[in-house]
């Protein structure tokens, strides 16, 4: 008897909470989606009283589930959310987190409705597209410029800091000199936008010694490095287009500028000796032995006049003898 009004008991409780459960799930009644990069931007009004939506997307022939995903709903019951994909066509589908019917939207990639923002921090400026009327703000901090109080109240203790830079300054040396690492964010009223950009920094009395410049990205897990930003000198600023926005390592160099001209180097020790010593001057001894083509035509000459005399000598001699032999 006991087990028959336990049974009938569950029975009554199904019957009472499962139809209450039904009807508490809250009605979805807007939808709005749009996409810009590989951004896709979910956002609408939900019934009063809607805890969280449920958001799932779908592939362009909604077969498959490319993205699944909740966001709880505001006090004014306005939902918004982000879902990151590769650009292309996608079906929305939103519906109350406790069950009810799903809206769906098809969404696609679009530039229309997209607005430049420019925003100045204190020594650089930002610049980057994307939905029209966000309020965005951001927050540009160069970490080795900050002082250790000024760490500590972010939460970056000294020797956390002394480790992060020396592991960031040995995988960034290939690249140049470290002389600064820039954290660079950018967010509206509740998200982090990471999407890509222009960053402009303004120039030092210290940066002015360089005449290169990069800013590498680092990873912030292990500090590794991974995309390297050449950046431009435009008057005051170092100008460059950033891939995403995150924490970057400014690196810098200088290299000697080759103008072709003629290299002048400085003579070596043997040949400023034989510039700045006077040759000493050679007797008829020290200098070659080989005769000079005139001296040998003088002797020449010389040898044949000798001969003649000789000959003319010999001759004379004989006609004597032979005059007095006939007498």
């Amino acid at each position: 008897m006991k087990k028959r009004i336990s049974i009938i008991f569950i029975l009554m409780l199904a019957v009472i909470f499962i139809p209450w459960h039904s009807v508490s799930a809250k009605t979805i009644k807007t939808l709005e989606t749009s996409m810009t990069g590989d951004r896709i931007n979910v956002g609408g009004i939900a019934e009063e009283g809607t805890l969280a939506v449920q958001i799932i997307v779908y592939d362009e022939e909604e077969k498959n589930i490319v993205a699944m995903q909740s966001t709880h709903v505001d006090d004014n019951s306005t939902y918004h959310d982000r879902i990151y994909l590769k650009s292309g066509n996608y079906l929305v589908k939103v519906a109350d987190y406790d069950g009810g019917e799903y809206i769906s939207k098809a969404v696609a990639p679009s530039t229309d409705g997209t607005e430049e923002y420019t925003i100045d921090c204190e020594d650089s400026i930002l610049t980057f597209e994307d939905d029209a009327g966000y309020d965005f703000s951001a927050s540009v901090v160069d970490v080795m410029k900050l002082t250790e109080k000024e760490r500590e109240e972010l939460g970056i203790h000294t020797d956390e800091y002394e480790e992060a830079k020396e592991k960031i300054e040995n995988n960034t040396k290939k690249y140049g000199i470290l002389v600064g690492v820039y954290v660079i964010n950018i967010y509206d009223d509740q998200y982090e936008y990471t999407d890509e950009g222009t960053i402009k920094i303004k120039m030092t009395d210290e940066l002015k010694q360089y005449n290169t410049f990069k800013l590498v990205n680092i990873d912030e897990e292990d500090f590794s490095t991974k995309d390297v930003v050449e950046l431009t000198i435009d008057g005051d600023y170092l100008v460059g287009k950033l891939p995403h926005f995150s924490v970057y390592a400014l690196v810098a160099d200088k290299i000697e500028e080759n103008n072709n001209e003629t290299e002048i180097t400085e003579p070596t020790e043997t040949e400023k000796e034989k510039t700045t010593t006077p040759e000493k001057t050679k007797t008829p001894e020290e200098k070659s032995d080989n005769p000079k083509t005139g001296d040998n035509v003088i002797v020449y000459i010389a040898l044949l006049v000798i001969a003649s005399l000789g000959l003319i000598a010999v001759y004379t001699i004989r006609k004597k003898n032979t005059t007095k032999s006939k007498h």
